[in-house]
């Protein structure tokens, strides 16, 4: 895969930090977060993702390091409140996202595969349905880039399942536009043109500029490899 797709993809399976990088003043505040005695577990916890995100454009090894102690550090913890329980999971979730795209990014696609299905295990767990779609979502792309088409379109189907269900019409035009590409590398076409053209109406309705040009980019393909080339255009 071209080394300009692998960024993109990257940058769609990380969790998006809250700050902007290379601050030094947000690094030493990270720092006493995570070290201060006085602080609850769950700012702990929190407080090692964002330094794993924090270093993630400057220092892969950094972001692994934190993403990790983050899981080490959660799985010595059992809170009997609920709701706790409920923000360790999740943050659980968090770190085996990013540590997904961190071995993303180092083209080791089946390791960064299985992170992220333990990623969707907690989401599942916890009944997170947004988090349940976009990562579902992420699995069967992945899976579809391995050449796995059955597996991908399993979980884009799960995907388009919870976010229909949650009716995010963003995320449905992306799982639709998914199932369509994988159709299509499988070279059934005319499921392909179904699932995009599905695809396409949400995105139009959305205003979804960007996707609805990649939308037509990959109609006209359809329509090229069925020599259909008026249509292509």
């Amino acid at each position: 895969m071209p080394k300009t797709l692998y960024t993109l993809l990257i940058l769609l399976f990380l969790v998006t930090p809250d700050f902007v990088w290379a601050q030094t003043p947000i690094k030493d505040s990270l720092k006493n977060v995570i070290h201060n005695p006085s602080n609850h577990d769950t700012t702990v916890l929190q407080g090692m993702i964002k330094m794993g995100e924090y270093f993630y454009r400057i220092n892969h090894d950094s972001s692994q390091y934190y993403w990790e102690k983050s899981l080490e550090f959660a799985s010595n913890k059992n809170p009997k409140s609920k709701k706790i329980q409920r923000v360790i999971l999740l943050q659980k979730a968090r770190a085996y996202n990013n540590l997904g795209a961190i071995t993303l990014a180092k083209a080791d696609n089946n390791s960064a595969i299985k992170l992220f299905i333990k990623s969707l295990k907690i989401k599942e767990e916890l009944d997170d349905k947004k988090g349940i779609g976009k990562t579902a979502n992420n699995v069967g792309y992945l899976l579809g880039l391995q050449g796995d088409r059955v597996a991908a379109v399993k979980y884009l189907n799960k995907s388009l399942k919870v976010r229909n269900e949650i009716k995010d019409s963003s995320g449905i035009s992306q799982s639709l536009h998914n199932i369509g590409y994988i159709y299509y590398t499988d070279k059934k076409l005319d499921s392909a043109m179904v699932y995009y053209k599905r695809s396409l109406v949400i995105r139009e309705k959305l205003k979804l500029t960007n996707e609805m040009a990649n939308s037509y980019n990959n109609i006209g393909l359809i329509h090229f490899d069925k020599n259909e080339y008026p249509k292509a255009k």
